[in-house]
This record gives C-alpha cells, sequence and structure tokens, in this order.
C-alpha cells in the first residue's frame, strides 16, 4: 500500500485530506488504518469542519465505527464549525444518527451549547423532528422554553420547520405556545402566518388534552 512506501498521510490540497475523504464515506477500515499511520484527526476543511464532522454525517452503515475510531484517536469531540455548531448538531440534522448521537453523549459531548445564532441542541432536534433526542436532551437538564437571539423557543423552530413529531413532545414537557419571538409573534401566530394549520390543530388538541 501506498502508505507502506511512505506516503504522507497528512497531505492536502487545503479543501481535504485523506482522513477527512475517507471519514465522509464512513469507510471505517481506512480511517483506522489512516489513524495508526499517524494522519490528524484535527485536519479543519474550509468552514472549520473536522473528520469528526464529516464522519457523524455519513450515510455509510459504519459510520458510528469511523467516529468511534476518531474519538480514539483524540479527535476534539466539541469542536465548533464556523458558525458554532457542534458534531452533535450535525447529528441532529438528519434522521437516523441516533447510534452517533448516543455514542458522542456517551463520550462526553457538551450538550448545553450554542451555535452563533444562539440555537441550542433542543432547538436543533425540534427543527428536525428528532422527538427521541428531545426527550434525552430535556431531561439531561435544556429548557424547553430557552429562547436564541431571535426570541424564539424549539416550539417555534418546531413549527417554522412543520416537523410535526416535535410538537407533541415538547407540548407535554411544558413548552410555551403563547410565548412571542423578537418580531412578537408567539408560536400560533408563526403557524397562523406560514399556513400551517395541520400543525396549529394538532398543537391546539394536545393543548385542550391537558386541560383535562
Amino acid at each position: 500500500m501506498l502508505i507502506d512506501k511512505g506516503a504522507n498521510v497528512n497531505s492536502n490540497n487545503g479543501v481535504s485530506s485523506p482522513l477527512s475523504l475517507a471519514s465522509g464515506r464512513g469507510h471505517s477500515r481506512i480511517v483506522r488504518l489512516l489513524l495508526r499511520a499517524g494522519a490528524s484527526p484535527e485536519f479543519i476543511t474550509p468552514g472549520k469542519i473536522t473528520p469528526l464532522f464529516l464522519a457523524a454525517i455519513s450515510n455509510s452503515s459504519s459510520a458510528a465505527a469511523a467516529v468511534e475510531a476518531l474519538l480514539n484517536h483524540g479527535a476534539n469531540i466539541q469542536a465548533t464549525d464556523e458558525d458554532g455548531k457542534t458534531v452533535l448538531s450535525y447529528t441532529l440534522r438528519q434522521q437516523g444518527r441516533l447510534r452517533i448521537f448516543d455514542l458522542l453523549v456517551s463520550r462526553g459531548a457538551n450538550l448545553d451549547v450554542r451555535d452563533n445564532l444562539g440555537r441550542t441542541l433542543l432547538m436543533e432536534a425540534a427543527a428536525s423532528g428528532q422527538s427521541l433526542c428531545i426527550e434525552l436532551l430535556i431531561q439531561s437538564g435544556l429548557d424547553v422554553n430557552d429562547r436564541d437571539n431571535s426570541g424564539m423557543t424549539a416550539l417555534h423552530h418546531a413549527v417554522m420547520n412543520d416537523a410535526v413529531d416535535s410538537i407533541l413532545p415538547l407540548l407535554r414537557r411544558g413548552a410555551d405556545p403563547e410565548a412571542k419571538d423578537h418580531h412578537g409573534l408567539s408560536v400560533f401566530e408563526r403557524a397562523r402566518w406560514q399556513g400551517n394549520t395541520d400543525i396549529l390543530i394538532g398543537a391546539e388538541r394536545e393543548l385542550e388534552s391537558r386541560r383535562f
């Protein structure tokens, strides 16, 4: 192999490295091979993306193994991209990342973080309809009615992103549908403004059931 012939495992073109490419494809075997050969897990692509970010959002069935290998070789689990988002935030953007989310949490990823817009992980989970992660994050102590820099709560983000699966879990946990953002719009008003009548009806039914 090229590594055996002295190839530089940390060579890069300023955009990607062998490790970042392997991580992005979730090739855990190649990731481990490169790491053992001395590849740096902290190579940063434009946008401040490290191999750990790329592995976490890979669609490969071995992505979790690639993430674990990177962590075992010192990858910074608390790293942030240029928008202030962590690797955990990336896993919440897409469905099917629960195993990787759990792995990162078990390895000490900070749950109480905000990106440059003041958005919490709970808001990310709410926007993506990640109901299981919503429960975990609230149980960990995140405030269901916390606000971002625009005054929006997790429930605002759920409604604005048509994330129906997030609405009921948030309401059951005490999300305030009357909370107003910095534009003076409550969750209900946001829903009406966007024409999300289905979400609004579902939320109203849940609120009614909570009164009895």
